[in-house]
């Protein structure tokens, strides 16, 4: 009824437009000077009439309309939200969303925008999203969210949400296919990355000089995660351009192109970064950034099985950045704030190369997102039901997915500063050192390793953040592993072949930020040896640093053995009566230390006791009888308690943080043992030594706890030299 009532006027509008036409008609038979105006009126408001029914109809906004107009709008608005309710999300959301997260001043308004991606849907295009790098502020929000409070804790769950729908609007293909084949956390890293660097690329679009010359590298960036997600996890990007049931083919297109040319681009783009690290051409450090990525990315597939495949590229890399300090020397007082900042940039760049090798070869610590860790564990859940699917968890994927995660780490520190976890003088300390200890296997020639030592960081230029930021052992274990069976073919510690000189004297520096560390028997020794070793290098007194992280060994064969062969006790026999007291003051400690080992020991018949009480007697207080060992033991004891306390050691020797450390903890334990209180000044000089470190909690057996051996790429084979007339038997540092 509603509607026969709303088409009435328009019956009596037809009624009137038959009855103009009508005296129209008549009135042209009568008289054309009358009839013409009439035509004319009639004419003119019929048209108006009209214009007013179908302007509204093509223009929505139009102000004006009939009543056939408003029910042609009712009956097309209630069909097109019908279709709205049931359809996809449009580009209208995309754009209301990136107006929302460019323009809105209101951290809470960003927030929102952002957490309402976790609702999206398969058709959302992305193209407006990556301009503004949506995807990358979500995981800045993640690593920084107070994980305290439920409205936090409902933040959290949607942003991590949010980037599990990234997979959906940017990728087209069988999602099940690499949930259960344990790609999932791969592809969500690898677009990620993509999306910050499309985000870096329209950015770019706005520099039309810089652009006309390397347009046409830029854009094959595009496509650089495409054609690493396709061939390996059967994954296709889709693009806002494309439809998506054509991006699949759209990708395997890219992804064959890039098959044939990924050689010739990675060569182009270290020359473009060669050439920006040399200040002959103009580049913004987000643009910079972007194309060390992209490098990385185009080779992470190849140099996941075979790591040195990086190395010529950080070679001419290391060349670059070494030319363009050559002709600016660091400290002088004439380079400007944008100098600094380019340095920093090129640090950065070279950490990130070298950093790829740390993590590949060495496992260095890579911070891993909260999310990412739960791809993990739900894969693994998948896993587990289906058993036939175990192998297809590769080594050579999760060696990719740590690369993709410490390149996205990189790009943010730079795009972003202050908001990523990428720790550049860890992966550049780390990285370099393990290209030093690899120098026959990656090929360096003598040049190579003078350069590479010449860009690693002395202990005075690492930074505050190194010492405390990264706090895994493991990567250190496996370079002190390498470290001591590279020195096993040379009983002279200061002729060393140049890397592992340069070696010997980073290694001290990398320990910062640890707080115990499980040795071998082996490396045991070596330190030892190296701190009785009468060196003429001031650099091995940093060695303390490691023996206060190590815990005291309790008596096995394997370290005993070692200890008989290596001639270590001779040696710290000698320093008893040195002039140095804090040489004087490690022997007496280590000394102590053999002589408590045998007192402790269940089995004092074994063989292992044997060699032990063969290698005593060279104390001459022992006066070869076994049985003085107790009274030896106390006499050591007052001897080094009186050293401690005296003014000399006091006065000379009161900074030296790392050394009396390790030797407050020997006291500890002397006194422990003895029952005896201990006095203030340890207690607080101990204070931030870790509980399993302190007293007889330290106390473990090296053989029984020992890790995995080292890889023992370097052992006895012949290091390069060094170069511009150095000699080979100077240490860096001396």
């Amino acid at each position: 009824m509603k509607e026969v009532l709303t088409v009435l006027p328009s019956l009596i509008h037809l009624s009137l437009l038959l009855f103009a036409i009508g005296l129209c008609v008549f009135l042209w038979d009568v008289h054309y000077g009358v009839a013409i105006p009439v035509v004319i009126v009639t004419a003119i408001a019929a048209g108006a009439y009209f214009a007013c029914t179908i302007f509204p109809i093509i223009y929505q906004h139009c102000p004006y309309g009939t009543v056939l107009s408003r029910l042609y709008k009712q009956f097309s608005s209630e069909y097109s939200q019908s279709v709205r309710d049931g359809g996809r999300q449009d580009e209208t959301t995309s754009r209301a969303l990136h107006w929302m997260i460019v323009n809105c001043e209101t951290p809470r308004s960003v927030d929102v925008a952002l957490q309402s991606l976790a609702g999206a849907e398969r058709g959302l295009p992305s193209e407006m999203l990556e301009k503004c790098d949506a995807w990358s502020l979500i995981r800045h929000r993640m690593e920084t969210i107070n994980a305290t409070g439920e409205k936090v804790d409902r933040a959290g769950v949607l942003y991590k949400r949010a980037l599990e729908c990234h997979l959906n609007t940017r990728t087209f293909g069988r999602q099940m296919f690499h949930e259960l084949h344990g790609t999932d956390q791969l592809v969500s890293l690898v677009l990620g990355v993509q999306a910050c660097i499309n985000s870096i690329i329209y950015k770019s679009q706005r520099q039309p000089r810089w652009l006309d010359t390397n347009k046409s590298i830029l854009m094959l960036c595009r496509y650089i995660g495409p054609q690493l997600l396709g061939p390996g996890c059967n994954v296709f990007m889709t693009s806002s351009s494309v439809d998506p049931m054509l991006a699949s083919s759209v990708s395997f297109d890219a992804s064959n192109m890039h098959t044939q040319r990924s050689e010739a681009l990675a060569q182009s783009l270290t020359h473009l970064l060669e050439k920006h690290m040399n200040s002959e051409i103009e580049m913004e450090p987000a643009q910079h950034a972007a194309l060390c990525t992209c490098l990385i990315l185009l080779l992470s597939r190849k140099i996941a099985d075979d790591p040195s495949l990086t190395v010529p590229y950080i070679l001419r890399l290391i060349r670059a950045y070494l030319r363009q300090q050559t002709d600016k020397p660091k400290h002088t007082h004439n380079w400007t704030q944008d100098q600094r900042a380019a340095n920093d940039l090129n640090q950065s760049t070279l950490a990130f190369l070298l950093g790829v090798v740390a993590v590949l070869n060495t496992g260095c610590f890579v911070k891993e997102l909260t999310c990412f860790s739960d791809f993990s564990n739900r894969t693994v859940a998948t896993r587990s039901r289906i058993r036939s699917n175990r192998t297809l968890i590769t080594r050579s994927r999760i060696s990719m997915e740590k690369v993709v995660e410490l390149g996205w780490q990189y790009l943010l520190s730079i795009v972003y500063p202050g908001i990523s976890s990428f720790n550049a003088s860890y992966y550049l300390i780390h990285g370099g050192f393990d290209l030093l200890m690899g120098a026959n296997m990656y090929n360096l020639s003598s040049e190579d390793c003078t350069l590479i030592s010449n860009i690693l960081p002395n202990d005075n230029d690492l930074g505050f953040e190194f010492f405390y930021r990264e706090s895994k052992s493991g990567c250190f274990a496996r370079h002190l592993q390498e470290f001591t069976s590279a020195l096993a073919p040379y009983p002279d510690l200061d002729a060393l072949p140049f890397p592992l000189l340069t070696c010997r004297r980073i290694l001290p520096n990398m320990v910062r930020g640890l707080r115990y560390l499980q040795p071998t028997p082996e490396s045991y020794v070596l330190i030892v040896n190296i701190l009785s070793w009468d060196s003429r290098t001031k650099g091995v007194m940093k060695f303390h640093r490691l023996m206060g992280l190590f815990p005291f060994p309790k008596a096995s064969p394997r370290l005993i053995h070692l200890l008989s062969v290596s001639g270590v006790f001779t040696q710290l026999v000698n320093w008893l009566e040195s002039e140095d007291l804090a040489r004087q003051a490690f022997a007496i400690a280590q000394i102590w230390l053999f002589f408590n080992m045998s007192l402790q020991a269940p089995d004092r018949k074994s063989d292992a006791m044997n060699k032990l009480e063969t290698m005593l007697p060279e104390y001459p207080g022992l006066k070869n009888e076994l049985g003085k060992q107790e009274m030896v033991a106390e006499d050591l004891e007052f001897r080094f308690l009186a050293l401690l306390s005296g003014d000399e050691f006091q006065s000379s020797f009161r900074w030296e943080i790392d050394r009396n450390t390790y030797l407050y903890r020997i006291l500890e334990l002397m006194l422990q043992q003895r029952c005896t209180p201990l006095p203030e000044i340890v207690n607080f000089e101990l204070q931030g030594v870790a509980e399993n470190l302190r007293g007889t909690n330290s106390f473990i057996d090296l053989d029984a706890e020992a890790v995995d051996q080292p890889r023992g790429k370097n052992a006895a084979l012949d290091y390069p030299q060094p170069v511009n007339g150095d000699p080979p038997t100077t240490s860096p540092d001396a």
